[in-house]
């Protein structure tokens, strides 16, 4: 038994999720693969008997990139296929969006499922504070090993969503709105005097929306908001308009710069 767990993290909280998935699910050999890397790692996904998806929410939406990895994949039908949306505040309905994603490559989605993470939307909200985030981290841990059980039963038909008055509002009205402006939201980025031209941002953004000009970082446009330049910069050099300004930064605890270095 293979298992195949594919990723999309900026700040690291799908990234534990889907480390602490891995470790659970001890019926099989799991090889996790970050998005950002697919096109090295995409004939391996061939001889896996099961393929997950761990990814953030992002304007009650899937990631660009997630859906365009959806688009691009190839695998039998007979494969068990899951979901894993990591979200803080309100998910919508973006587990039934992957399943239609899916469902328009002939494949079926056997299983999607939400999990709460601390936010680290820091335009909006200063990070939680560090006991609340201990509490989302101890619920986080019971809950993936309800999934872990489930999904070496290989069963199906769980599909986690929030209700559909709210999927009709966040994910619809709104988030349609402000979903398809996400790849150009990288011209609110600001630059300041204390960028030193280290590369933390161009070599962690898994859009790879990041150029360095003169030794500075220029967005080029792709954009997903993960916010991982701003997050990880150690100079404080990068800023989201001025919201972001005297906020904290934050990062999974668990996770290390290193780990999401695509380049």
């Amino acid at each position: 038994m293979r298992t195949v767990i594919y990723y999309f993290s900026g700040t690291g909280n799908s990234l534990a999720v889907a480390r602490d998935l891995a470790k659970q699910l001890n019926d099989s050999e799991v090889e996790l693969i970050n998005l950002a890397t697919i096109t090295i790692h995409e004939f391996k996904i061939l001889s896996a008997d099961r393929i997950g998806i761990v990814f953030p929410v992002y304007m009650w939406h899937m990631p660009h990139m997630v859906a365009t990895f959806i688009n691009k994949l190839l695998i039998d039908k007979s494969k068990y296929v899951f979901a894993i949306a990591t979200y803080d505040g309100i998910a919508g309905n973006v587990i039934n969006q992957v399943k239609k994603q899916f469902r328009l490559r002939r494949i079926k989605l056997a299983a999607g499922f939400l999990i709460k993470m601390p936010t680290n939307y820091i335009p909006l909200f200063n990070p939680m504070p560090v006991e609340e985030q201990q509490k989302i981290f101890a619920d986080k841990d019971q809950k993936i090993l309800i999934l872990a059980s489930y999904i070496k039963r290989n069963q199906r038909g769980r599909f986690e969503n929030s209700s559909i008055f709210t999927n009709l509002f966040f994910s619809g009205f709104l988030g349609k709105l402000g979903y398809k402006r996400i790849p150009a939201m990288d011209r609110y980025f600001i630059l300041n005097d204390k960028c030193n031209g280290c590369e933390v941002c161009y070599r962690i953004c898994p859009a790879k929306n990041i150029l360095m000009k003169n030794n500075c970082p220029q967005w080029t446009h792709k954009c997903e908001q993960c916010l991982a330049c701003l997050q990880w910069c150690p100079e404080g050099a990068i800023e989201f308009m001025k919201l972001t300004r005297n906020r904290k930064k934050y990062h999974h605890p668990d996770i290390k710069y290193g780990d999401l270095v695509i380049r």
